[in-house]
């Protein structure tokens, strides 16, 4: 399968990264917002700094030619995920799996922490963390862990409609109230966590449950190419089309589709050809890649007042769709990119080179 990521796009992408690590924080913990460097906010940099090394890893990448002390690196996302952000954990460990870090004594001694809790997004990164921390130790109690958290994600699968919920149903409420409507990334990263069982263990349903809902997406992929943002798995309907982000058309459904024509044989081609194909052949016909600054910019949106994003996300949660994206209003690029934007473009594009360190499943 070929991998459009052109060489002066991966380097572009090295060198943002490089100057999106700051020696201070220890973390990939700078990103573009509205054009300028800026810090990362919330826990962005702790799970862009453990996507970042995967894929420095996957693509062979010596991490000090992007300024980072491995091993302390490491430490201070373990760290960060344990004092602010369960839900990065399983990321953490993918990203340890991934340069054969220290073993996880301790941190696993009581199991999955709080996965019930976690949205379908998080519980599907933890169950890809375990499922390379496993491919790299053949450790039976990490093994059963995966059993345990893959049962969670797949509690919250419907079979008619080959999507996932947003969470499970005893959340808080700002997570409850919005189960039934799932965006894509608790879709695309399901897919590559049940994409990885089958590949590690052999497990079959996986990887049917696997292609079932990477076919519904591509069913509902756009004209263009698009992956949209918010689905309705009750009924496998789109729920919110817009934003449209570069990062599910270069890096998560490509590396998704990928996962599953690895195990399946299927030719997923034209589905990642359409999705790159937006990032110049949009609905504003601006190219997202944008050379000229260095980056691949974040999205394509409505250019909607705070008021108008609370009508629509209120709108969304009881049932009123916008219809169709041209429903959506008047659309502007986001000029902004977050370091793990940089790190699943180039993750995708050493999928077509084997591996020179670490456990890596594709």
């Amino acid at each position: 399968m070929s991998h459009h990521i052109n060489p002066d796009i991966k380097r572009l992408c090295v060198e943002r990264m490089r100057e999106a690590f700051d020696p201070r924080t220890g973390l990939f913990s700078r990103q573009l917002r509205n054009r300028a460097w800026a810090p990362t906010e919330g826990t962005e940099e702790i799970t862009s700094t453990a996507i970042c090394l995967i894929a420095a890893s996957r693509a062979g990448i010596d991490p000090r030619d992007l300024g980072v002390d491995l091993r302390p690196t490491i430490a201070r996302v373990f760290e960060a995920c344990s004092s602010r952000y369960p839900g990065g954990l399983g990321l953490a460990i993918w990203m340890n799996a991934a340069w054969d870090g220290d073993p996880l004594t301790g941190i696993l001694t009581d199991g999955v922490p709080g996965v019930h809790g976690m949205t379908t997004m998080e519980a599907s990164w933890m169950l890809c963390g375990l499922l390379h921390e496993y491919a790299r130790s053949r450790n039976a109690a990490v093994g059963k862990m995966a059993d345990d958290v893959r049962a969670e994600v797949l509690s919250r699968y419907h079979a008619g409609s080959g999507l996932f919920r947003h969470s499970a149903s005893f959340l808080p409420a700002k997570d409850w109230i919005r189960k039934n409507v799932a965006n894509f990334a608790d879709q695309i990263y399901s897919v590559m966590a049940f994409s990885f069982d089958r590949l590690a263990r052999e497990n079959r349903q996986s990887g049917e449950v696997a292609e079932a809902c990477m076919d519904r997406l591509t069913a509902l992929q756009g004209g263009l190419g698009q992956w949209w943002w918010h689905y309705d798995p009750r009924d496998g309907s789109v729920a919110g089309h817009f934003p449209v982000y570069s990062v599910h058309q270069h890096g998560m459904a490509p590396i998704a589709l990928t996962a599953v024509s690895r195990f399946s044989g299927r030719d997923c081609a034209p589905a990642i050809q359409k999705s790159f194909g937006w990032l110049a052949a949009n609905e504003l016909g601006a190219n997202l890649i944008d050379i000229s600054a260095g980056t691949i910019w974040r999205d394509i949106e409505p250019g909607r007042s705070l008021a108008g994003k609370l009508k629509y996300d209120a709108g969304m949660v009881l049932g009123m769709r916008e219809g169709t994206p041209g429903s959506a209003g008047p659309l502007a690029i986001n000029h902004e990119t977050r370091p793990y934007e940089w790190g699943w473009c180039i993750y995708f594009g050493s999928l077509d080179q084997k591996p020179s360190r670490g456990t890596h499943l594709v």
